[in-house]
């Protein structure tokens, strides 16, 4: 722009002198004419003549003024030109630069970031295989914490140790689960489950407590704040009767209490239900228990010898009882007759229940566990290397027993003596131990304070067999009626759920890393490291194939709708496919693989 009103200010210039000289030699020309024709004229007109001619000097040295100014403004824009150039070299120069360093401090910050995410990655490894190995170190004594262990270090890095870990719990049958664990209020020394399964009463030093199956306190039973030895459960599941250094008390499942049975002022060290739920038995410190109606009025007496009655127990039939002191058993009828003795060779009897059928008792102390029928005679023993059996619970159905001890292990036996589960998970005396109703749960409380609830159906109902390698993925069908996996052979397989072996699908290359099942439950879609997912009918025949190209598939799904496939790859890519396997869309923007989609 400076350069340009520079040559127009020029061009005026030069035409406003060509124009002055003009005027000039006009002027001449004209006083010359004047000069000739009218020589005679008065002195005025010579004068005017001199004025023109000094006018015309005049424009001359302004015109001559005029050109040096042009030629210095001509300089000047020629200067401001050269330095224009230049300072547009510099600037390109300088932009040249900057986008330089700016590559370079895009590439810096690229590295500090691939550092950042290799040290992240490294850390969650190593605190990965920190928890694998402290999962390994917890599995004898509580094998639930263990396999959480496991699942953690698994889900915070995928790594071999974490892997083994997991497989390594799982893959021994003799694993079970618990499905709770909470503290409760000192040593439990006794618990049972209500009727309908789905509350817990304990007994712990000054105090009954109920809880629901979370762990929830629901109320607390104490009457004047003296020791409670022994809580039961009403047959209807509405009241709730406590032994104790305060007598015996009958109380509501609001904590009211009903009724105190005035008549007996011993420590009662145990107390029972009978079936009907209109008789109480209680057991006391002087070697005898007392029958007693709702009234508190005494009905029979059963008298032993063998120091305070710890434990009394009702028959299924409501007929007789048995009863437990420090060194053995007895069965007494209900008019106090005394029909059989029960002793262990080690000492002390701990614990004692009764056969659902009727027909057996159960006694556990130092020497284990022993099975007899009701003459006295013994039928099975159950021990192991462990030591005392602190109690023992009959399973509803009555083909289980299930033993604590001492040590904190709790196992499951069938009725000839052989060892079918072992759970761990307490870390001292078990000393109460009681099935649900239903049969599908125990509940177990130790001298620490904790209880633990344990799912058995939880445990394993049947094995499914037929992959030759690591199986990677299972899922199952929106029915719950079939099980498919896919693993490092390269198939999938589905299953019924008793195990057996329904179709099995083969097509791709290598490891099947996921599987999926559609929601209407007649397609199958598989994703393997071999860069494909296959949908497949329920036949294992190949409907269609997605090709992510050389990455693996690491996840699949189905849309809700079931029309839609995801894939997540090992490329850092999500793709949505149609069911004709047409990509319809790329989901970009991780960085690492994608391990799940949904």
């Amino acid at each position: 722009v400076f350069l340009a009103e520079s040559r127009r200010e020029v061009a005026a210039t030069e035409r406003r002198r060509k124009w002055i000289i003009g005027a000039i030699l006009g002027v001449l020309l004209a006083a010359a004419v004047v000069s000739l024709f009218f020589g005679i004229r008065s002195n005025q007109k010579a004068r005017e003549a001199e004025l023109a001619n000094a006018t015309a000097r005049e424009a001359l040295a302004e015109s001559d003024r005029l050109w040096k100014v042009a030629e210095t403004e001509k300089a000047n824009a020629l200067i401001a030109k050269d330095q224009a150039i230049a300072s547009d070299s510099r600037t390109q120069l300088a932009l040249v630069e900057s986008n330089r360093l700016r590559k370079v401090a895009e590439t810096e910050k690229n590295k500090a970031l691939t550092a950042r995410e290799i040290a992240e990655q490294k850390a969650k490894e190593a605190k990965s295989a920190a928890l694998a190995a402290q999962a390994r170190q917890v599995y004898l004594e509580d094998n639930t914490t263990a396999l959480n262990l496991a699942m953690a270090a698994y889900r915070l890095a995928p790594t071999e140790e974490s892997q083994a870990a997991m497989s390594d719990i799982l893959s021994d049958p003799g694993s079970r689960f618990f499905s709770k664990k909470w503290a409760g209020q000192g040593p439990i020394h006794s618990v049972a489950y209500s009727p309908s399964g789905d509350r817990i009463v304990t007994r712990s030093s000054a105090k009954a407590i109920l809880w629901d199956l979370s762990g929830n306190e629901l109320v607390r039973f104490s009457g004047d704040e003296r020791w409670i030895h022994s809580v039961a459960y009403s047959p209807s599941g509405d009241r709730i009767v406590t032994g104790g250094e305060d007598g015996v008390i009958l109380w509501d499942l609001s904590g009211n209490e009903l009724a105190r049975f005035s008549g007996d002022e011993r420590w009662i060290h145990s107390v029972a239900y009978s079936p009907s739920g209109d008789r109480i038995v209680t057991g006391g410190g002087d070697s005898t228990a007392i029958l007693w109606d709702l009234s508190g009025n005494e009905l029979a007496r059963f008298s032993g010898d063998q120091g305070p009655v710890n434990s009394v127990v009702y028959s299924p039939s409501g007929d007789r009882i048995v009863t437990r002191s420090d060194y053995q058993a007895i069965l007494w009828d209900l008019s106090g007759n005394e029909l059989a003795r029960f002793s262990h060779d080690g000492g002390w009897v701990n614990s004692v229940a009764y056969s659902p059928s009727g027909d057996g008792i159960v006694t556990g102390g130092k020497d284990g566990a022993i099975l007899w029928d009701l003459s006295g005679n013994e039928l099975a023993r159950f021990s192991d290397d462990r030591g005392s059996v602190s109690s023992v619970a009959y399973s509803p159905a009555g083909d289980r027993i299930v033993t604590g001890g001492y040590d904190g292990t709790l196992i499951l036996w069938d009725l000839s003596g052989n060892e079918l589960a072992r759970f761990s998970g307490h870390r001292a005396a078990v000393y109460s131990v009681a099935y649900s109703p239903g049969g599908d749960r125990i509940v177990t409380g130790d001298y620490d304070g904790t209880l633990i609830l344990w799912d058995l159906s939880s445990s394993e109902l049947a094995r499914l067999s037929g992959h030759r390698a690591a199986v990677y993925s299972v899922a199952y069908s929106p029915a719950g009626d079939r099980i498919v996996a896919g693993g490092a052979d390269s198939t999938a397989i589905l299953w019924d759920l008793s195990g057996n072996e329904l179709a099995r699908f083969s097509g791709h290359r290598d490891v099947v890393y996921s599987v999926a099942y559609s929601p209407g439950g007649d397609r199958i879609v598989t994703g393997s490291s071999d860069g494909t997912a296959i949908m497949w009918d329920l036949s294992g025949n190949e409907l269609a194939r997605f090709s992510v190209g050389r990455a693996a598939v690491i996840s699949v799904a189905y849309s809700p709708g079931g029309d839609r496939i995801v894939t997540g790859g090992g490329d850092s890519t999500a793709i949505l496919w149609d069911l004709s396997g047409n990509e319809l869309a790329r989901f970009s923007g991780h960085r690492r693989s994608v391990f799940s989609v949904a």
